[in-house]
């Protein structure tokens, strides 16, 4: 009994119209919170002593007054699928979170496995304006806050002594609007003793302190002093001799004035002076001293009295610093006076807040990403990253990354994303500029001994717009520690349809140096593909990561995401699995926006695959694989054409049984089995164009039959009956072709079809050749010819009634069967090949041609045993474009005819290779003749392109045969050599 083995195809292996491998949609989770907040962006597995949870990011959440943002936690193994707040917004330091899109990333920590989030908006205010260093929080394990940090945040610029001198004549009034401004313009300073300092001086005839710049530390304390001030009142108004008081006495250090501090003066008045001779020495002293001047004028006396008032704006201009119009300031009454505090504070702020060098990272946005953060937003959007550890936070500066950026336009956007890679003895850290240059631009770099970065090496984007480098996902594909690819998203890359399809590209590192692999792309229009990137561990148990990337515009922003599994040391790339949003609900919108495939999440030890979506986050449960192995015998081994014991449609027939036994191996081991398939055996499965007919029949009269069955890790068997048809083809073996599906597309486990040897999946059973112990069959074909007509020496005389020639042909064999015998017979011009009258003995007639004459006729007999090589070429895509037109075979040219063709629109994206299975061929037949036994064979067929089909793809295509004896890929005869072979025809 011969008992073959082999493992099982899959049919339906199309894998983006598959339900896929093993990542399953049957029966997942979706978590749901108010989508105008952003509940999903961001999503992560994390477990703790009270179960398994997902941290959802809702970045919007308080929209639209205060989009704080929030992290809500959903937990898996309840009944429901609500999700409940964390309530950390609040708790973040300082209050100013207003709009600090809290949820924006997350990140497990390893030092207490908690978690981190950021807040890249969290505002820093610095007098009337709010700055956006960021913040990020680190939570515990029980979803408590333990510390807020912002690496970013910066003083206020340099130290400032303000000193506010106040108009208290008696044409001011009311008196109330005064105070009232003066509250409200220290609630907009930033007032403290490392940063602003204010005195209060009040005039009339004279002038006397309110209070000093030493007077008072926090700023609470100096509103309610501001608050008890008391109008002066007097009957002249003496601005200059005021002015020239605070210049000599406002700045003392006696009354805390600071050396290095900017010097600052703001003068409110509502009437000309009675003592403007001092001008022209007051002002010029303020200016020798860098006394930088605010002049306001309150214009309610003169206006309430009819009074001009272009001489006091003119008074109060010459007082102001230079430009008058950024220093000065006019308003139509007391009460008035409250509207400009924003705008005074704010240029009071920027007389020293964005200059020089110590405030460069008041934009910086910490948080778009963790581990190390990065700060898209430092040095006028150029970027940075920050390097923290328990000591400190290390901002790298400016000039680190300056010369191999070359920003010259300050939008790089450097720290957008941060990873780290290894490998095995070193770390390197690699930071993403999505808009470096236009094209985008990945750095690599380590830290020196100073804490200092080191360009080790930097990639950029190959399109205008694309992002390159918005998503950075490092991947160690065997779990050796090692870093084997870098994965980096550019998810607004533009395919030729100008839309944004998005690529991923796969790049290898070697002590930190990058090396292109190539790239993921997606297969739909407008998708952002690579959006986002994740390993996960291991979904399919091969021992290798894998990876998840989102489209999350794919399908008209339904979204969709992508699965690639890992294979040594780099990822298959073409997608083992496509899973589309609408097929889960078709609500779901941006469906792969965020992604998390970490963590088993249901104890089947299978990592699962969380995805984020608009307003829901859905979590996927992955599947077991079942391995399930064939094996095959047939009784008897070999098919007798001489013994037929069955009887088949009324007559006897040779017939065989197959046996067909299942059995399976699953992963993980326990608890998984038994696994439900369809099998499907195929009779003659390598049914050719030449062969009208399969030579044989199960039961059910047909070539095809299918059963379902459950198999587990014992064999499970089923026996065949096959009955053999009359065939002209005795050489060929009849071929079993036992395919596989799973019977319910959703069961758990599924079939592993990505298993090494999954294509070795036809058995066949030859004939029987009663050819000797060998099995060679060794024949001697002897060929006998005689004329119908005795010629002798007499000519023929071709009439119109005698015109027939005609031989009688004896084939003999002396030694053991030939089979594929053939007689060839080669005759001139003047013969018309007639007919054949089949017997033992044959006679071959020819006609004489009466058109054509010539004194004489010949006629050559051979008697072969053939080898025949069937060549299978690609002709034409599936859509019908023309692929190759053959030129010559072997040395003989093929006649040249014009061809005429028609191109159209075809993508190839996805297709590896065009070979028979994706393209049509066209079989062409060589009859080998004169070969001797184990002898090597070449075929060539040369071939010519159509261009026009290839005209946007670049592929190399090479197509070369080889008939080699001994190899068993092609059509197999036996003669007196041993085999003869054809490579496939591949492109």
């Amino acid at each position: 009994m011969n008992i073959l083995q082999v493992l099982l195809t899959v049919l339906c292996f199309s894998i983006d119209k598959a339900h896929g491998f093993n990542v399953g949609t049957s029966g997942a989770k979706i978590f749901s919170q108010l989508a105008a907040e952003q509940f999903g962006y961001s999503v992560q597995q994390f477990k703790n002593s009270q179960g398994k949870w997902l941290l959802v990011g809702s970045p919007w959440k308080g929209y639209p007054q205060n989009r704080k943002g929030e992290i809500y936690k959903c937990e898996i193994n309840s009944p429901g699928s609500s999700c409940q707040s964390l309530n950390l917004q609040s708790n973040i330091s300082n209050g100013n979170n207003i709009n600090m899109s809290l949820g924006l990333t997350l990140t497990p920590t390893t030092k207490n496995d908690g978690f981190m989030t950021c807040g890249p908006l969290w505002a820093q205010l610095c007098g009337s304006l709010y700055f956006y260093p960021g913040v990020c929080a680190e939570v515990s394990p029980q979803f408590t806050l333990q510390s807020a940090f912002s690496p970013a945040v910066q003083t206020c610029g340099s130290l400032m002594d303000i000193a506010i001198v106040l108009d208290g004549s008696n044409s001011i009034y009311p008196w109330e609007p005064i105070v009232n401004f003066l509250k409200k313009m220290l609630e907009n300073l930033d007032i403290g003793p490392q940063s602003t300092q204010v005195t209060v001086m009040q005039y009339a005839v004279d002038t006397s302190f309110e209070f000093k710049l030493n007077a008072y530390q926090t700023k609470e304390s100096m509103i309610n002093a501001s608050s008890n001030i008391q109008q002066k009142q007097g009957l002249e108004t003496n601005t200059f001799k005021a002015i020239d008081f605070a210049r000599k006495n406002a700045f003392l250090a006696s009354n805390g004035g600071r050396p290095g501090a900017t010097k600052v003066m703001v003068v409110v008045t509502d009437g000309e002076s009675h003592d403007a001779n001092l001008r022209n020495t007051v002002i010029p002293a303020c200016d020798s001293q860098n006394i930088t001047r605010f002049g306001i004028a309150v214009l309610g006396y003169y206006i309430r009295n009819d009074i001009d008032t272009s001489k006091l704006i003119a008074e109060i201009k010459s007082i102001a610093s230079k430009p008058t119009e950024k220093y000065f300031f006019n308003v139509s009454e007391e009460a008035t006076l409250i509207e400009i505090v924003g705008t005074l504070g704010d240029r009071i702020f920027n007389i020293e807040g964005l200059t020089g060098d110590n405030f460069k990272m008041e934009m910086s946005q910490v948080g778009f990403n963790l581990f190390p953060p990065g700060a898209a937003g430092a040095y006028n959007w150029i970027g940075t990253v920050v390097h923290q550890n328990a000591q400190k936070s290390d901002v790298l500066p400016k000039a680190a990354f300056e010369k191999v950026l070359d920003d010259r336009n300050h939008s790089s956007l450097l720290g957008y994303s941060v990873t780290s890679v290894s490998d095995g003895s070193s770390e390197f850290f690699v930071a993403g500029a999505p808009r470096a240059v236009h094209r985008g631009q990945v750095i690599v770099y380590s830290m020196n001994s100073q804490n200092q970065p080191v360009i080790i090496d930097s990639q950029r984007g190959d399109q205008i717009g694309s992002y390159f480098g918005s998503v950075l996902c490092p991947v160690d594909v065997n779990a050796d520690g090692v870093t084997d690819l870098l994965l980096v998203g550019a998810p607004m890359y533009m395919s030729e349809e100008k839309s944004e399809t998005g690529r991923v590209y796969l790049f290898t590192i070697t002590k930190g140096i990058l090396s292109n692999q190539g790239f993921l792309e997606g297969s739909q229009k407008n998708a952002r593909f690579g959006t986002a990137i994740t390993a996960v561990p291991d979904l399919n148990m091969d021992s290798f990561s894998d990876v998840v990337v989102g489209a999350p515009l794919e399908g008209n922003g339904h979204g969709a995401i992508y699965i690639y599994y890992g294979d040594k040391k780099t990822i298959r790339k073409q997608s083992s699995q496509k899973i589309v949003g609408t097929n889960l609900d078709p609500a779901l919108k941006f469906f792969g926006r965020s992604l998390d495939g970490r963590g088993d999440m249901n104890g089947d030890s299978i990592p699962d695959v969380s995805v984020g979506a608009f307003g829901k986050v859905v979590q996927l449960w992955s599947r077991g694989v079942a391995v399930v192995t064939a094996k095959v015998s047939f009784t008897p081994d070999k098919i007798s054409i001489l013994s037929k014991p069955c009887r088949y449609s009324g007559r006897q027939v040779s017939c065989f049984k197959a046996k067909v036994c299942f059995s399976a191996t699953f992963k993980p081991a326990n608890p998984l089995g038994p696994v439900d398939i369809k099998y499907n055996l195929t009779l003659d499965a390598d049914l050719q164009s030449s062969r009208v007919s399969p030579r044989g029949h199960f039961s059910n009269l047909d070539r095809v039959f299918q059963k379902d069955i459950s198999v587990s890790v014992q064999d499970v068997c089923e026996e065949h009956d096959v009955y053999v048809q009359e065939t002209p083809d005795l050489v060929n073996s009849i071929a079993l072709r036992v395919d596989v599906v799973l019977s319910h597309p959703d069961a758990n486990p599924v079939l592993d079809v990505f298993s090494p040897t999954a294509w070795e999946s036809f058995v066949s059973i030859p004939f029987s050749k009663d050819c000797g112990e060998d099995d060679a069959c060794l024949s001697d074909l002897v060929l006998t010819v005689q004329s119908e007509d005795i010629f002798g020496k007499t000519k023929l005389v071709v009439s119109q009634n005698k015109k027939r020639l005609s031989f009688t042909v004896i084939v003999m064999n002396r030694k053991e069967n030939a089979y594929n015998a053939r007689v060839s017979a080669s005759y001139s011009s003047n013969l018309f090949y007639a007919s054949v009258t089949p017997q033992v003995t044959f006679v071959v007639n020819f006609d004489f041609n009466l058109n054509q004459f010539q004194k004489d006729a010949n006629v050559v007999f051979e008697a072969l045993s053939l080898l025949y090589l069937t060549v299978s070429l690609p002709n034409s895509t599936k859509e019908g474009n023309p692929l190759l037109y053959t030129t010559s075979i072997r040395t003989s040219p093929i006649s040249e005819k014009p061809y005429t063709v028609r191109f159209k629109e075809e993508s190839f994206r996805g297709t590896d290779e065009l070979n028979c299975k994706t393209a049509k061929c066209r079989l062409v037949q060589c009859v080998l003749k004169g070969l001797e036994e184990k002898g090597d064979y070449w075929v060539n067929v040369t071939t010519n392109i159509w261009s026009g089909t290839f005209a946007l793809v670049n592929k190399l295509i090479l197509v070369l045969f080889l008939a080699q004896s001994g190899l068993i890929l092609g059509l197999t005869v036996f003669v007196y050599h041993r085999l003869i072979s054809c490579t496939p025809c591949s492109l």
